[in-house]
């Protein structure tokens, strides 16, 4: 199986309900560079549905410090 479609079959167990295991939450976390546009409109996708479009700024602006101290 390809990333792409690893990607996708991980974005229908959760729409279908299961949990991701910690071993495909780490490949997904390890993707190569060239999937990370796909992975992210997957997460995308995950988030709105659950979510719909309402954005928590709070919940953005912690992401965002986590990100800038990986870096």
């Amino acid at each position: 199986m390809n990333n792409l479609e690893f990607i996708k079959e991980c974005q229908e167990k959760v729409f279908s309900g299961e949990r991701i295991s910690a071993e495909d939450a780490k490949k997904l976390f390890n993707i190569p560079d060239e999937n990370l546009k796909e992975l992210a409109k997957c997460a995308n996708e995950i988030t709105r549905d659950y979510n719909g479009n309402k954005v928590d700024v709070e919940q953005l602006m912690r992401s965002l410090e986590i990100i800038m101290e990986i870096k």
